[in-house]
């Protein structure tokens, strides 16, 4: 009996709301290699190979399929352990994108959220704003669409949040939030329109 490709593996995980699937399949052609394909949300985001240390044998099959589970389990713990590492936008793109915003003199302490109001940037869990501040931010942009006020830059939504003493503004683009501690004697709409150019651009 010949060799026979290892049936492929499937999972996921979850971080932070979003649910991501990892699937691995053995391939022979034009080498052998097993390939682990990220999901998030129907959409290949990150892909991850390995190749095979030799020639496809039929002796070899319970080595390969080990070979394949070992490789699937490998990239499924890389995900949850960091999920940066495949996100498109990384931490350290995050961190590029936050130091461009803290050089606006009108705001300061910058931060980055996804739309549930998970900290992505920075991320550490207990900066006080994160408790304080960013799930009212989430329930702001989930209520703003329905607001006739609410402020639209192009494809841009943003916002102010009023806690006084603090005045916090945040722009959605992109499925993420930026956010930011605004300065006093500064015009809200005037600083919006300059953090959605700078969002924008670093997109482009």
């Amino acid at each position: 009996m010949g060799f026979i490709i290892p049936a492929g593996r499937t999972s996921s995980v979850t971080w932070e709301g979003k649910i991501f699937q990892v699937q691995t399949e053995f391939v022979t052609r034009p080498n052998p290699k097993a390939i682990s394909s990220i999901i998030l949300n129907g959409k290949l985001i990150h892909k991850v190979e390995k190749t095979w240390k030799g020639e496809i044998k039929a002796e070899d099959q319970e080595e390969i399929e080990q070979f394949l589970k070992k490789e699937h389990e490998k990239v499924a713990r890389a995900l949850k352990k960091n999920p940066f590492d495949f996100l498109s936008g990384g931490k350290e793109d995050f961190q590029t994108q936050v130091q461009k915003l803290s050089d606006l003199k009108e705001i300061e302490n910058p931060f980055i959220l996804m739309y549930d109001g998970s900290l992505l940037f920075p991320d550490k869990k207990d900066e006080v704003f994160l408790s304080k501040f960013s799930k009212t931010i989430a329930q702001a942009l989930r209520l703003s669409s329905a607001l006739a006020d609410s402020s639209r830059l192009g494809e841009i939504s943003a916002g102010i949040l009023e806690t006084p003493p603090d005045k916090i503004i945040w722009v959605y683009y992109n499925d993420r939030v930026w956010a930011a501690f605004l300065k006093k004697g500064f015009l809200v709409d005037e600083v919006l329109q300059k953090m959605g150019k700078l969002i924008v651009e670093t997109y482009e």
